[in-house]
């Protein structure tokens, strides 16, 4: 009987993921496959509705006679609260402070 290595693949998923195949000598997890990283912002812009990536995992064994099998979900990816993108005073070392509180600083 010869070896057989399994090799995965994945389609249409988020921006970000990716498959792994963790095998027995990993501690503390089974051996089996799973979609690991993070999901990126841009997958959904800000304020916009749900979006459904409809993603697809294949397993090739590599037998005498290849073995395919495909497994295919809809997955809804949601916006998330984030922090808003500071304006462009911000963006400076120094910038100027509104009128008002300048006439409030005490005069030297």
């Amino acid at each position: 009987m010869g070896t057989c290595s399994l090799t995965y693949t994945l389609a249409g998923a988020p921006a970000g993921v990716s498959v792994i195949y963790v095998d027995a000598n990993n501690a503390g997890l089974d051996p089996s496959a799973y979609l690991q990283r993070t999901i990126a912002y841009s997958n959904v812009p800000s304020n916009e509705p749900p979006r459904d990536f409809h993603v697809t995992v294949t397993v090739t064994a590599s037998t005498d006679s290849p073995q395919i099998h495909t497994y295919t979900f809809t997955w809804t990816i949601r916006d998330t609260n984030r922090i808003q993108e500071l304006g462009p005073c911000f963006n400076r070392p120094s910038f100027p402070l509104p009128e008002r509180i300048v006439s409030a600083r005490p005069r030297c």
